[in-house]
């Protein structure tokens, strides 16, 4: 018996000390496999920023190549009206000429048809100069708008570069940690956080941040150079405060990690009995461009925007003006 206990107690032993080395290389290799699974995600999601940025980028350079042809054939036709002014105006200052001329030497009385002719000639002369004027004013205020649009372009992609770059920061930060990373077709409304109106709203969304987590994480710089897009907007809110205000929201919608990766959002202002409320539940709910309301059923309106006792929307009314604008804006991309 003292022999097989011996015997037992060795076995078990080396069982145990084989068990614990075998700990620390376990660790480590869930920590490899952990790391390899972020790296791979961290990859696709770089895969995916590179096909939308290379799209933009081919969508920019295709509308600054427009712009710039408009600009030149403007320039163009300006010429070309200048030359035609030039040589109106000649024409009428000799016509003008010879008319004093003729007025000078012509009795009193009725004027001749020769002279009534001749007036009628410098009056039509007179208009064509006019209207000829006119179409150059307008002329020139298309070739300042072409040169606005030019020189806006490079700008613009400035600000997104800077913003996504941003972004990419933060995604990376959150993956490295960890952190669940999710990403969504519709921004949120903005809107609702203090410091944030309509007109900043669409700024936000011209820049590409759409979600309360993007917005919470913005530097000082980063609004700065995001209310630089058009110029410059007063600094009337204090950027902690937007801050603080959208994480709040952000923990309320369970949105914390979230980020905007979708086309951008037409404004609902112009339906009418759709006010910020019924906006927001609609851009919650995956719908933020006139083609997803007119595709809408008055069944899935009803239950993201239920009816109260007081008020009843009119979703077959909100589809309805949905595919008009809808319509509208398909027959302005393609004019």
């Amino acid at each position: 018996m003292d022999w097989l206990s011996l015997t037992v107690a060795a076995l078990l032993g080396i069982v145990v000390g084989s068990v614990c080395a075998a700990l620390p290389y376990r660790r480590r290799n869930e920590a490899f496999y952990r790391r390899i699974r972020n790296l791979h995600l961290e990859a696709q999601h770089l895969e995916r920023e590179f096909i939308r940025a290379r799209d933009q980028a081919n969508a920019l350079q295709a509308s600054l190549r427009t712009a710039q042809a408009a600009k030149g054939a403007l320039e163009i036709d300006l010429g070309q009206l200048a030359r035609e002014r030039d040589l109106l105006m000649a024409a009428v200052l000799a016509r003008t000429v010879r008319l004093e001329q003729a007025l000078t030497i012509c009795q009193l009385g009725s004027p001749s048809a020769e002279l009534r002719d001749a007036q009628a000639r410098l009056t039509a002369l007179t208009q064509a100069h006019a209207a000829l004027e006119a179409q150059l004013v307008e002329l020139r205020r298309q070739l300042a708008e072409a040169r606005d649009a030019a020189g806006q372009a490079p700008h613009a992609v400035n600000v997104r570069q800077h913003v996504q770059a941003r972004k990419d920061a933060l995604i990376r930060a959150a993956i490295e940690a960890g952190q669940a990373v999710r990403y969504v077709e519709c921004p949120q409304a903005l809107s609702a956080a203090k410091g944030i109106g309509s007109t900043f709203e669409k700024r936000l969304y011209e820049a590409g941040l759409g979600t309360f987590w993007e917005l919470a994480n913005l530097s000082d710089e980063d609004f700065r150079v995001i209310l630089a897009l058009d110029g410059g907007l007063p600094m009337r809110s204090n950027f902690q405060t937007i801050r603080d205000d959208a994480r709040r929201l952000a923990v309320e919608t369970d949105s914390v990690g979230c980020f905007w990766q979708g086309p951008p959002p037409d404004d609902f202002a112009p339906l009418e009995g759709i006010g910020d409320a019924f906006k927001r539940r609609l851009y919650a709910a995956g719908i933020c461009t006139f083609e997803a309301l007119a595709n809408a059923t008055v069944e899935q309106l009803t239950a993201i925007c239920p009816p109260s006792r007081l008020r009843t929307p009119n979703y077959a009314d909100w589809i309805a003006q949905a595919r008009i604008l809808a319509q509208q804006k398909a027959s302005q991309r393609g004019g």
